[in-house]
């Protein structure tokens, strides 16, 4: 009996060990603690009520774990990659490109080994979709090609339009495109169509499109600048710098403003609703070849012919720091993450955290052999940097730059034909009025303080400014040092003083011209009159 009562403990101690939650009652059975319907059997129970309550519950905890797995699988953000060198004193910019083809997954080098040679109706401009799908190719003798890169397949539309061909920027989808012809601005399809001829849109230099608005734009020759809605077709605005030719316009993306630079070195900052510039910042000493703008609109990049290039703080339009290059540069980019790029001549160097803080040194540096480079354009959602050169266009891999993660309400690469519409008629119902289009878009939403309180709160702030300038006045002439001589302060106000006339001077020299004359009067009286002439 012992044996057997010892042989029982033992094995209750092993199953407690094994399972956790086990528990025993004086009767010698066993049950688990957990009451989980996955560990309950239904056919069990005598009762068929809680026999199918229990197959009911069974059924719903499956279905939970199933969507729970579903939904980390939707929400697993991917993580940025980067150049990582694997000791300290090697540099990231000396790592070549067929070195990093190398080692990046297939996929990736066949974006990288993505190249078009057109030596013959170059140079070439590329412009990319927001969602990174579709790259735009333009040739300045006219060559217009519409391309899925991210596939191996046909141009989905090729032009050969035989003149001048200066910009060209997408729309709110793949499906149509603008291009700045020698004459005017023509919208296409993605068949090739021509759709339709923006008369009032003439010899455009630069064309830049609002997503939010629906506003294209165009910069002419005499540098006026050009808004039309292309849901309605009508002109929203016309402007002139009175700054002459701008071939440059650049969009910020946080509040829709246009920037245009020119020959004096100025860059003008445009709304449609403001016949003059809303802000105008001189950036540079010599004409301004690039302006750039971050994704998230706080940082302007601009560059000009004496190869400076300086970043700027939109939000106080001050600058905070500068970088040089060999020779003047051609173009500039920045990146979803904030990366910079500049190319010159036939040279392109890609700084990594440049905008915010100063880089000590590029982050990547690529030679193109083909030609002399004209335009770079950053890929959204992608690791690659398009570059149009004379020769046609290459694709070049910066690990990092480009947005893991996207948002399917924004940017959706792998949306339907459904979906795509879907899209199309969101966009169009979420257009915001171009009246909206301010320096601070915070200011939409502000509430308009009472014009009395605005006075009041303006004056005590300009007597407080008064306040404090007197005082630190006072303090700048209580620390100067007495001099000594005919250059004293003191010396020297005084001699100022001496060609003044103001009331109280002449109202003194009366009275002491009439105190004069009483005491004249009244020392002639003693005297003799004989004697009275010598007084």
């Amino acid at each position: 009996m012992p044996e057997g009562v010892s042989s029982k403990s033992k094995n209750v101690n092993m199953n407690a060990s094994a399972s956790q939650g086990s528990r025993g009652d004086d009767s010698g059975r066993y049950v688990r603690a957990s009451t989980s319907p996955s560990h309950v059997r239904a056919s069990t129970s005598g009762d068929v009520k809680l026999r199918g309550q229990l197959k009911r519950a069974r059924h719903l905890s499956a279905e939970a774990q199933s969507a729970a797995f579903q939904v980390d699988a939707w929400l697993a953000t991917g993580a940025s990659g980067s150049l990582e060198t694997e000791t300290p004193t090697e540099q990231t910019w000396r790592i070549k490109q067929d070195e990093i083809a190398n080692a990046v997954p297939i996929s990736q080098t066949a974006k990288a080994n993505f190249k078009l040679v057109l030596p013959e109706l170059g140079p070439y401009r590329a412009n990319f979709t927001h969602d990174g799908t579709h790259l735009l190719l333009t040739g300045k003798l006219g060559h217009v090609a519409l391309i899925k890169w991210t596939l191996a397949a046909p141009p989905v539309c090729e032009l050969q339009l035989r003149e001048t061909v200066r910009d060209a920027c997408m729309l709110h989808n793949e499906r149509y495109f603008a291009v700045a012809q020698k004459e005017y601005a023509f919208i296409y399809d993605n068949r090739g169509i021509e759709l339709h001829r923006l008369n009032h849109h003439v010899a455009p230099s630069a064309l830049a499109f609002l997503r939010n608005h629906f506003l294209l734009a165009s910069s002419g020759p005499r540098g006026s600048l050009v808004y039309q809605d292309t849901s309605t077709g009508a002109v929203v605005a016309q402007h002139r710098s009175e700054l002459g030719p701008s071939p440059l316009l650049a969009h910020n993306p946080w509040n829709a403003v246009l920037a245009m630079g020119h020959n004096g070195g100025a860059v003008t900052m445009w709304t449609p609703n403001l016949s003059t510039p809303a802000a105008t910042v001189f950036c540079h000493p010599s004409p301004v070849r690039c302006v750039a703008f971050d994704n998230d609109g706080k940082y302007m990049a601009t560059s000009s012919t004496d190869g400076q290039v300086k970043v700027w703080d939109v939000r106080k339009l001050t600058p905070m720091h500068a970088y040089a290059v060999p020779a003047p540069p051609t173009s500039l980019a920045i990146s979803q993450r904030g990366m910079l790029a500049v190319t010159f001549s036939r040279r392109v160097q890609v700084w990594n955290d440049a905008l915010s803080t100063k880089a000590s040194a590029p982050y990547m540096n690529h030679t193109v052999e083909a030609g002399r480079v004209e335009n770079l354009a950053f890929c959204p959602y992608e690791d690659v940097l398009g570059v149009g050169h004379a020769a046609g266009y290459s694709n070049m891999l910066v690990p990092g730059c480009g947005e893991p993660n996207y948002d399917a309400f924004v940017d959706n690469p792998n949306a339907t034909k459904r979906q795509r519409r879907e899209a199309e008629v969101h966009q169009l119902l979420d257009k915001l009025s171009p009246e909206m289009i301010t320096l601070d878009p915070d200011a939409v939403c502000a509430v308009r303080p009472d014009a009395a309180e605005f006075a009041a709160e303006n004056m005590r702030r300009r007597e407080e400014l008064e306040k404090d300038r007197k005082a630190q006045q006072k303090e700048k002439d209580d620390a100067k040092t007495k001099m000594k001589g005919k250059k004293k302060p003191t010396r020297r106000w005084r001699k100022k003083q001496l060609n003044v006339v103001d009331e109280k001077k002449v109202l003194r020299r009366q009275e002491q011209r009439r105190a004069r004359e009483a005491e004249e009067s009244k020392a002639a009286v003693d005297v003799p009159m004989a004697l009275r002439r010598l007084v």
